[in-house]
């Protein structure tokens, strides 16, 4: 899965300028996706083309923070792409 279009609040969550790192894998431009387990569910609405849609604890490898995210994923087109959204639920989790 390549890195194809971000926008700035992205960039935000990640702590880094993802905008520099168009055309790099998802695993690699950003790696916690990887280890939380949202590029699974990024797969799995490609292969099965139902959206998935979870909360996990996401730790951004480049700042070390851990943050709460409520994210859906869906496949577009003929499943060639897929539109990963992102929200920041920790305020909600730690209350």
């Amino acid at each position: 899965l390549e890195l194809r279009l971000v926008n700035r609040q992205a960039s935000v969550y990640c702590g880094i300028d993802l905008s520099a790192r168009l055309g790099w894998r998802m695993s690699e431009a950003v790696p916690g996706l990887l280890e939380a387990g949202i590029l699974d569910d990024v797969i799995a609405a490609i292969d099965t083309g139902r959206p998935q849609q979870r909360e996990r604890f996401v730790t951004n490898t480049e700042t070390g923070r851990g943050t709460w995210y409520e994210y859906s994923a869906r496949s577009l087109g003929n499943g060639d792409q897929v539109l990963l959204t992102c929200t920041d639920v920790s305020a909600r989790r730690q209350s």
